[in-house]
């Protein structure tokens, strides 16, 4: 969750403004609490302020979703009391061609063209499998355990590959 205070900025832009973002949450002011869309649109291709805190008022951004309305990659990212790079909320998040992005109390979760899924086995030491789902096949296997993962001069990749 994203705490605002009063007169904070959330601000928002896309690679090339094919992007829909809608921010759901609630506003806390004197004691009373009010759940509503925050903000809901398309973003601009620059970065801008999409919603600003009332005075007197705390906002908590409850979730995020992001909408890839292109039929191409796009990445979209969030910025807080300003748009420069020291503001930024995320880094670029890409989405796949028709994908989404939703942010809540499980973090990001991304959504693509393709159904992915990441499983873990211990049979053999533990190893990371990543499979399509759709497709039915393995995209990535690896060994994680690290005497391996040295000798082979892998490297442990927290979240998505860069495509």
């Amino acid at each position: 969750m994203l705490t605002l205070a009063a007169t904070d900025t959330l601000a928002a832009g896309s690679s090339t403004g094919l992007v829909v973002l809608t921010v759901f949450g609630m506003e806390l002011n004197t004691g009373t609490e009010v759940y509503k869309i925050l903000f809901q649109g398309q973003l601009g291709a620059t970065p801008a302020t999409v919603y600003t805190v009332p005075g007197s008022t705390e906002a908590f951004v409850k979730s995020v979703h992001a909408v890839n309305l292109s039929g191409n990659k796009e990445a979209f990212a969030l910025f807080t009391n300003g748009l420069g790079d020291a503001n930024r909320v995320t880094s670029d998040i890409s989405l796949g061609v028709s994908g989404w992005a939703v942010y809540d109390e499980n973090g990001w979760q991304i959504y693509g063209d393709a159904v992915t899924m990441a499983s873990l086995e211990m049979d053999n030491g533990p190893t990371l499998m990543v499979v399509d789902i759709t497709n039915r096949r393995l995209l990535e296997k690896m060994s994680l355990r690290l005497d391996e993962m040295a000798a082979n001069q892998q490297k442990l990749v927290i979240g998505r590959k860069a495509e």
